[in-house]
């Protein structure tokens, strides 16, 4: 798939994501929300590690990138922990716990999200310069 396409189809797709994170949140499905939350950042980290992290060859780049996708993998596991946790608990006894995930969720959706998004879009952006004359896009 052509950057440019995976560029339009990931935000869309995970745009979507977001706004049933929200939609659950703000009617306080929390189980809900937790389990949309891992998903996109289970899907953040699979872009960055794939679509990013592979194209860069730079040994510093290469390791300020590692340290962003380390950082978000603990976050992950503290927010698959905090799940397992409170699944067979009630929410009012629960509720503290799940409300700490799901801020951690928010937290790192977006600081991952805008990272993620950045890179692709200036990986897409150094891909159409690489292109050949008579290939560019319009």
């Amino acid at each position: 798939m052509r950057e440019e396409d995976f560029l339009t189809e990931f935000n869309r797709e995970f745009r979507k994501m977001y706004e049933a994170y929200n939609r659950a949140v703000s009617e306080h499905k929390y189980d809900e929300a937790i389990r949309i939350g891992e998903e996109m950042l289970e899907e953040l980290l699979k872009v960055v590690k794939e679509r990013v992290f592979s194209k860069f060859t730079n040994p510093v780049t290469k390791e300020v990138v590692r340290g962003i996708i380390e950082y978000h993998e603990r976050s992950l596991a503290y927010i698959k922990g905090v799940k397992e946790a409170t699944t067979d608990i009630p929410t009012l006894y629960s509720f503290e716990a799940k409300e700490r995930a799901l801020e951690a969720i928010s937290k790192n959706v977006q600081e991952l999200f805008s990272f993620t998004l950045g890179a692709l879009l200036a990986l897409t952006e150094a891909s159409v310069r690489e292109r050949p004359k008579g290939h560019e896009i319009v």
